[in-house]
């Protein structure tokens, strides 16, 4: 199947009489090698549809929570779950997304097909999606013999991105899409590295937190968390805080161990967005609420000028400022606890106008500025 962002997923179906599908999933290391069963219809709408009726991998694409899909919260990945038949032939059937128009080609399957995700070969590749939900540390490093890469996995989108230093020392950036096979995760466009290059990975098993690896089939590697980043971008902090002369920043809530928001502070009534703002005497960590009015700010947390050490930013805190009501006061104290973190902040420049800011104590949380 292949969703509106050109992004390919493949399936193994076995439907039988009974309304009644068996199915394997390349979304990720459990349904790639864990075989669902789930129910299915055809009906006669304005043409006829196939309709997958009952949670199944297929419906994990469009669930709008992102801890599942990997996509945008209450979004999903745009893909589809009813089709339309658009064509038919002895060995091809074509169907179309009846929502979202995602494309969805149905090939007839061998016994050998079958039995390479019945025997785990697929979840060679696909157990890289599990990366972000196993490995909680925000930096991911792979490891080859002496060489080592920080990666950044999207799943969801299936793309990742390579930062190294080459043998002289000089930032390497690579960022390719990747597809999956039976023989594991194949590179659109492989890495250079000098005289290496990773054209594959394959072979992924799980050992603890530590994902062990075969690079182009037969180099031993691995995928492991990292507390700081491979190579740190000793000005990010900066241009974040300059930027503040022109406007401010919106934040996200934090995400605490690969949980979204663990403090609450989206279930506050009339929560709209955290903001960071620049003052004459002091900046501003404030908590903003959409209120009948309009946008209103009623407390928050004082913060003098950013300290800058070695690429990490720390926010030296003030004090309080506002009465912080009853309700709130768990989510704030949490919140200003982690702005508070001794060791301060690695901030990651992710867009031209987004950072993710990483508690540099280990890499376990971090929050993103918009």
């Amino acid at each position: 199947m292949t969703t509106k962002n050109n992004v390919t997923y493949r399936f193994h179906f076995s439907f039988d009489n009974a309304n009644r599908v068996k199915m394997f999933s390349d979304f990720d290391g459990t349904t790639a090698s864990v075989r669902k069963e789930s129910s299915f219809r055809l009906k006669a709408l304005q043409q006829p549809a196939l309709l997958f009726d009952t949670y199944s991998y297929i419906h994990m694409l469009t669930d709008p929570a992102d801890s599942i899909s990997g996509g945008p919260e209450g979004v999903g990945l745009n893909t589809d779950f009813e089709f339309a038949v658009d064509s038919v032939t002895a060995d091809r059937i074509k169907l179309t997304g009846r929502f979202q128009g995602s494309t969805m080609i149905l090939r007839k399957a061998s016994a050998q097909d079958l039995d390479a995700w019945a025997t785990g070969k697929w979840a060679g590749g696909a157990r890289i999606a599990d990366v972000k939900k196993r490995i909680f540390n925000y930096f991911k490093r792979l490891t080859v013999g002496s060489r080592q890469y920080e990666i950044m996995v999207d799943p969801a989108y299936r793309n990742i991105a390579f930062t190294w230093r080459d043998g002289s020392g000089t930032e390497q950036y690579h960022e390719t899409g990747y597809s999956f096979s039976a023989e594991g995760l194949v590179l659109t466009e492989p890495v250079q590295d000098g005289a290496n290059t990773i054209t594959s990975l394959s072979g992924m098993t799980w050992s603890g937190t530590t994902l062990t690896l075969n690079v182009n089939g037969s180099a031993s590697g691995n995928i492991a968390g990292a507390i700081a980043p491979l190579v740190p971008d000793l000005t990010a902090g900066q241009r974040w805080y300059a930027a503040l002369q022109q406007s401010y920043w919106r934040g996200s809530a934090f995400n605490v161990k690969g949980v979204w928001d663990p403090y609450g502070v989206y279930k506050l009534k009339d929560f709209y967005f955290t903001i960071y703002q620049y003052g004459n005497n002091y900046d501003l960590f404030g908590f903003v609420f959409q209120e009948e009015s309009g946008l209103s700010i009623h407390y928050g947390i004082g913060t003098d000028t950013p300290k800058f050490i070695n690429g990490r930013t720390i926010f030296p805190i003030l004090g309080v400022l506002g009465d912080v009501p009853p309700e709130a006061v768990s989510a704030f104290n949490q919140i200003y606890e982690q702005i508070d973190s001794p060791n301060g902040f690695w901030f990651i420049q992710t867009g031209p106008n987004q950072f993710d800011m990483v508690d540099a104590t280990d890499a376990t949380s971090y929050m993103t500025w918009y």
